[in-house]
């Protein structure tokens, strides 16, 4: 029977426990049949243990597995240190999730496909065509010095994982460790580009999972309708348009003691359709003006809304006078 594994590492100053709550109780929900895996730092349980909303964490899992944190190193170091390494620590198959997500259908089919090593694409297409492609070449080529790799088009998320306990993986896992010690020291600070390496050194072992097991909001559409795990990724603010009411608002509800009642429930079993409005999917060229240096400085300018609504308002009587000059 394979596990399903978080990593978990938290302070009184965030939600990210309260964000994996709402995660493993939609696993519960959807998934009952699953046995869970926390991974956590000592610090992290501490927190913990002393938080009363927090403690219930421990409750909901089946596994707990607490080793000591790295000195001096912070909490996003030590959550990728235990991600890292977390092979090492986990006995038997097991499918890896990161905190903000929500599961929305049973997760037993990931034991049916054939492959020791599956992960999703970054958002559910080629590097190149990425919105971060530019940082994310050159973080790859500074972890790695090597062109070649920059170039090579499946960037995968590691988001979600399928990780099946093989000594081939376990090879991975300790180069993907040592990958990211390295990145590091480079300054890099996430594990993607030292994953990236890892696949790399490994032969490209990673294979490719179907996307609705990795369903990146912003970027799955396509994934969106038979989606079994969303990834609203908590790094996306509410201010530029976040999965609020799973990142903020119901992790918020937990934080305070409360219950998630009925209609908490109900926005759970329907997180697929939970899009704040309006919105719109964006495509084409208009997809390449979003991912675009431009658009970043749009995104920057916005938060300075008296400024941007200056801008704002000067174009528009620009458009006003074009129209009546073109009339």
């Amino acid at each position: 029977m394979y596990k399903i594994v978080y990593v978990l590492v938290c302070s009184d100053k965030d939600l990210y426990c309260e964000q994996c709550i709402l995660s493993i109780m939609s696993v519960k929900k959807n998934s009952p049949e699953s046995p869970i895996t926390l991974l956590i730092d000592d610090l992290t349980k501490n927190c913990i243990e002393h938080h009363t909303s927090k403690k219930q964490i421990f409750e909901l899992v089946d596994e707990l597995i607490s080793v000591p944190r790295p000195q001096n190193f912070s909490g996003m170091e030590t959550s990728r240190y235990l991600k890292t390494k977390m092979r090492e620590f986990v006995q038997g198959d097991f499918l890896y999730i990161d905190s903000d997500t929500i599961i929305c259908s049973p997760l037993y089919e990931i034991e049916d496909i054939a492959i020791e090593l599956g992960a999703v694409l970054d958002q559910h297409t080629s590097l190149s065509q990425s919105t971060h492609a530019i940082i994310s070449k050159q973080h790859i080529k500074k972890v790695s010095s090597l062109n070649e790799l920059a170039q090579y088009e499946k960037y995968f998320n590691g988001g979600v994982l399928w990780v099946r306990d093989t000594e081939s993986n376990h090879k991975f896992f300790n180069d993907w460790h040592n990958n990211w010690l390295h990145s590091r020291s480079k300054g890099i600070k996430t594990d993607m580009p030292a994953l990236a390496l890892a696949n790399y050194q490994n032969n490209f072992s990673i294979q490719e999972l179907d996307g609705v097991w990795n369903c990146q909001i912003w970027f799955g559409a396509n994934y969106l309708p038979k989606a079994k795990i969303i990834h609203y990724f908590t790094s996306i603010d509410t201010f530029s348009g976040g999965y609020g009411v799973f990142s903020v608002d119901l992790p918020k509800k937990i934080n305070s003691g409360e219950k998630l009642d009925k209609h908490d429930w109900e926005l759970i079993q329907n997180a697929r359709n939970a899009f704040p409005t309006p919105n719109a999917i964006i495509v084409g060229s208009d997809y390449e003006i979003y991912r675009s240096s431009l658009c970043g400085v749009l995104r920057a300018l916005y938060r300075k809304k008296r400024l941007f609504n200056l801008f704002e308002k000067i174009l528009y009587l620009i458009r006003i006078l074009r129209a009546k000059f073109i009339i």
